[in-house]
């Protein structure tokens, strides 16, 4: 992992690391990655997996995060997502 990168892991519906993920003392936060209803490319839904299904739920929350507190440094959300 790299200084200043949130390092996401994918966990599955009852929390469990996901088998195809990283998971050590260099993960971050982790976040549902397993069977994650997603739109297609043709509209429809398709149910996905991986690492890529877990980081825009971290994304999502870190945005949420920034629309209430617009000032909030890259530091201070870090510490919160990890507190």
């Amino acid at each position: 992992a790299y200084n200043f990168v949130l390092s996401v892991a994918a966990v599955d519906q009852g929390g469990n690391r996901a088998s195809f993920s990283t998971w050590n003392d260099m993960v971050d936060i982790s976040a549902p990655g397993v069977s994650v209803l997603s739109t297609w490319a043709d509209g429809t839904y398709l149910s996905m997996s991986g690492t890529d299904m877990a980081c825009p739920h971290v994304t999502g929350v870190v945005a949420l995060m920034l629309s209430v507190d617009p000032y909030l440094s890259p530091s201070q959300v870090f510490e919160t997502l990890k507190a």
